[in-house]
C-alpha cells in the first residue's frame, strides 16, 4: 500500500537477483583480471629491464669489435658506427625476447618492443644513430668493376631516404626484404665528406645472377664479367632526383639500416611523437654526466643505458658508471664516445594483448555462472514464490506448476506446504461461511420458502394421494377383484414414490437451511462418475443408450464425497431417464486453473433460455413432457450441494442436445 502511493513499482525479484548477481560475479572477475594484468606488466617490466641491459652490453661489446677492425681507416670510426647500428638492426625485437614459448603467458607476441640507439662525442655531438636510413657497403669504382676487380677493402656509409625506394626497391632492398637483397649494386651520387648520398641505385637480382650461373655450368667466376656476358638487367631500386651524379660506384657486399619510429609516448610529464625524438632531446646530457632516468611506468616504460669510451692517464677503456666531471676528487677522465641506448615498451599494453582471450574465456564463464545461479534461485526460491503469489491473488487452489520442477530448497518446499495447509483451511472456513450464510437466508425467508414448499407438496402429493385414494376405496367395494393384485402394485409403487420425495424434500430442506456440514476427502472424481453409471447398467441397456466417458489421468478432487456422489448420481439419473432411446450420454472431466469441472451431455430437444434460466429451481420443470417424472428435486440439490462446495452450476443446449456442468 505504501508502495502504490508513492507511486512507485518494486522491482521484480528476478530482475533484481540477476542485477545483484551480475554486480557481484563481474566484479570479482574484474578485479582478478585486474590483479592478473598488474602482475603480468610487472612480469614485462622485468623483461624490458633484461632486454635493455642486455641491448647496451651487446653493442657495445659489437661497437668496441667494430672499432678495433676499422678505426685506423681514414672513416673507418663512421664505419664502425653505422656498421654497429645495421648490424644490431636496433628497432628489431630482439631474438632473445621470444620467451612466450612453453609458458602460460606469451609476453610480447602481439606487442613491439622498440629501442633506439645513438652515439655522441664528449660535446653531446651527434656521431651516429639507429634511427637514420643508411647502408654501410663494400665498394669499387667503375674502372675497378669494368676490370674485373675483386673485393677491396674501401668502404662507404650511404645515408638513405625510404621514401626514394622504387617499387622493385620495396620489394627488393626495403626493411623486410633481406632474404631477396639483389647481388650486386650501382651506385651514382656523390660523397658528403665521408658518407656518401647516392641518387640513383641499381641492383642486379640474386635470382637473375643464380640462373646465369646454371647456365654457365659451375666453376670460378667474376661477378662483373657474368653480368655483362649474359647482359643481366640492371633493376632501379632507389632514386633521388635532388641529388646529383657525380660519382659511380658498384658493390657487392652491402647492409642496409631501416630507422622504425616508435609509437608517441609519455616521459615524465612529456609527450614525445617517438623514440628518436626523446633520444635526440635526452642524449647529448648524458654525454658528459650519467643519471638514472629510467622511467617505471606500466602504461610507458623507458630504460636509459650509456656506455663510456673514456681517457684516463693516457689509457682508453669503456665505463658504464661514469659519474661526470664533477663526479670525481681527482681529474675526471676524458669522454671519447658515450653509446647511449635507450628501449621502451607498454608493459599493460602488452598484458592486454597478451591476456585478451582469458579475459573472454573466464568473462564467458563469468556470464554462465551468472546465468546458472540465476537459473537455480529461479526454479528453487523465486518461481515458488510467484507461483504461490499468483495463486493466492487468483485464488487458485493449487500454484502454478507448469515446468514440474522439483523445489529441493527447504523455503520453496515450506511455501508450498503453507498454501496447502493454509488453502484446507481456507476451504473449510469457505465451506463454514456457505453452510452460515445458506442458514441465513433460509432463516431470511422461511416463511416464504415454507408457504411455497408447503403449496409444492400440496401439488406433488396431491395426485399419488388421489391414485391410492381411489384403487383403495375400489378394493373396499370390491370393484373387479380380477385387478385386486394390480390395485395393490399400484398403492405400493405411489406410496414409495412419496416416501422418495419425503426423504429428498428433508435432505434439500436440511441443504437450505444450512444443517449439512461437509466433510473433506481427497478421492477420483473419475472413480465415482464409472461407479454411478456401473449402478445404472440395467436402465442403460433397456434403452439402448451409449454413455462415453472422457476423464485426464489424474482427476483427484478435494471434497465431500458421498455428497459429490449424490450430485453425480441425480445428473446421471436425469440424462438416462430423459435421454430417448438409442440416444446417447457424454461425460466429461476437465482441470483448468486449479479447478475441476464435470461436463455431462445427453441427447435431447433444445430448452428455451427461460427454462434453462430456472432449471435449478425446486420442483421446476420447463418441459411439459417431463411431468410426473421424478421429485423436481433432484436439479436443486445438485445446486445446493455445489454451493455448499463453493463451486457453479450451468446448463446449456448444445448441438446434440443438453448438457449440465458443475465446477469445484
Amino acid at each position: 500500500m505504501e508502495t502504490e502511493k508513492k507511486g512507485k513499482r518494486c522491482p521484480r525479484s528476478l530482475t533484481a537477483v540477476t542485477a545483484l548477481l551480475s554486480a557481484i560475479v563481474l566484479t570479482v572477475w574484474a578485479v582478478s583480471m585486474g590483479l592478473l594484468t598488474a602482475a603480468a606488466a610487472e612480469f614485462g617490466a622485468y623483461q624490458v629491464k633484461a632486454v635493455s641491459e642486455s641491448q647496451a652490453s651487446y653493442m657495445t661489446e659489437l661497437l668496441k669489435f667494430s672499432l678495433e677492425r676499422r678505426e685506423s681507416r681514414p672513416n673507418g670510426r663512421e664505419l664502425a658506427f653505422w656498421e654497429t647500428f645495421a648490424s644490431t638492426n636496433a628497432l628489431a625485437v630482439p631474438s632473445y625476447l621470444q620467451l612466450h614459448e612453453g609458458r602460460l603467458l606469451p609476453m610480447w607476441e602481439h606487442e613491439q618492443l622498440y629501442t633506439a640507439a645513438a652515439i655522441y662525442d664528449g660535446e653531446g655531438n651527434l656521431l651516429g644513430c639507429s634511427w637514420q636510413d643508411s647502408m654501410y657497403f663494400q665498394y669499387m669504382t667503375a674502372e675497378e668493376w669494368e676490370a674485373g676487380g675483386e673485393h677491396t677493402t674501401d668502404m662507404a656509409i650511404a645515408l638513405l631516404d625510404r621514401t626514394c625506394l622504387t617499387r622493385q626497391g620495396q620489394e627488393n632492398l626495403g626493411e623486410y626484404s633481406i632474404s631477396q637483397w639483389p647481388r650486386a649494386l650501382r651506385l651514382t651520387g656523390v660523397f658528403e665528406g665521408t658518407t656518401f648520398r647516392p641518387a640513383r641505385i641499381e641492383g642486379v637480382l640474386y635470382e637473375d645472377v643464380e640462373a646465369a650461373l646454371r647456365e654457365r655450368g659451375g666453376g670460378s667466376y667474376i661477378l662483373s664479367q657474368v653480368i655483362e656476358d649474359y647482359d643481366l638487367p640492371w633493376q632501379l631500386l632507389y632514386e633521388d632526383p635532388e641529388v646529383s651524379e657525380d660519382v659511380t660506384l658498384n658493390a657487392d657486399y652491402f647492409r642496409t639500416n631501416w630507422g622504425e619510429d616508435s609509437p608517441a609516448l609519455s616521459y615524465q610529464g612529456e609527450e614525445y611523437p617517438n623514440l628518436a625524438a626523446l633520444m635526440e632531446e635526452l642524449g647529448p646530457t648524458l654525454a658528459g654526466a650519467s643519471e638514472d632516468l629510467n622511467q617505471h611506468q606500466w602504461r610507458d616504460l623507458v630504460r636509459i643505458s650509456a656506455d663510456y669510451r673514456v681517457i684516463y692517464e693516457g689509457q682508453t677503456y669503456w665505463d658504464s658508471n661514469y659519474a661526470g666531471e664533477n663526479g670525481y676528487q681527482g681529474e675526471a677522465p676524458e669522454v671519447e664516445y658515450c653509446l647511449v641506448s635507450m628501449v621502451y615498451a607498454s608493459p599493460l599494453r602488452n598484458a592486454l594483448w597478451s591476456l585478451w582471450k582469458l579475459y573472454a574465456c573466464t568473462f564467458c564463464l563469468a556470464v554462465a555462472l551468472v546465468l546458472a545461479g540465476r537459473g537455480v534461485l529461479r526454479r528453487q526460491l523465486i518461481r515458488p514464490a510467484q507461483s504461490v503469489g499468483r495463486a493466492l491473488l487468483k485464488e487458485d487452489t493449487m500454484p502454478d506448476r507448469r515446468y514440474s520442477e522439483k523445489w529441493y530448497w527447504r523455503e520453496g518446499a515450506d511455501l508450498l506446504q503453507g498454501f496447502l495447509d493454509n488453502r484446507d483451511r481456507c476451504q473449510a472456513r469457505k465451506n463454514e461461511v456457505n453452510r452460515l450464510t445458506a442458514a441465513l437466508d433460509y432463516a431470511k425467508t422461511a416463511e416464504e420458502d415454507r408457504r411455497q414448499l408447503t403449496s409444492h407438496i400440496a401439488h406433488e402429493l396431491k395426485t399419488p394421494l388421489a391414485v391410492v385414494h381411489s384403487y383403495a376405496e375400489g378394493l373396499k367395494e370390491h370393484i373387479a377383484e380380477d385387478k385386486r393384485d394390480r390395485y395393490l402394485e399400484v398403492i405400493l409403487s405411489e406410496t414409495e414414490r412419496m416416501d422418495a420425495m419425503v426423504l429428498e424434500m428433508l435432505d434439500f430442506s436440511r441443504l437450505e437451511a444450512g444443517k449439512v456440514k461437509l466433510s473433506r476427502d481427497d478421492f477420483s472424481l473419475a472413480d465415482v462418475v464409472r461407479s454411478v453409471f456401473d449402478r445404472l447398467e440395467r436402465s442403460i441397456q433397456a434403452k439402448e443408450l451409449t454413455v462415453t466417458l472422457d476423464f485426464p489421468e489424474d482427476s483427484t478432487v478435494t471434497a465431500d464425497e458421498g455428497r459429490m456422489a449424490q450430485v453425480i448420481e441425480n445428473l446421471a439419473v436425469n440424462a438416462v431417464r430423459y435421454t430417448p432411446e438409442g440416444g446417447n450420454i457424454w461425460v466429461r472431466i476437465e482441470r483448468k486453473r486449479g479447478k475441476t469441472t464435470l461436463r455431462m451431455e445427453n441427447t435431447a430437444q433444445p430448452l428455451p433460455n427461460q427454462t434453462l434460466s430456472r432449471i435449478w429451481e425446486r420442483f421446476y420443470r420447463g418441459d411439459p413432457a417431463r411431468t410426473g417424472e421424478g421429485t423436481g428435486l433432484g436439479l436443486a440439490i445438485v445446486k445446493s450441494i455445489i454451493d455448499l462446495h463453493g463451486g457453479t452450476c450451468a446448463a446449456r443446449n448444445t448441438r446434440e442436445g443438453l448438457e449440465f456442468s458443475v465446477t469445484i
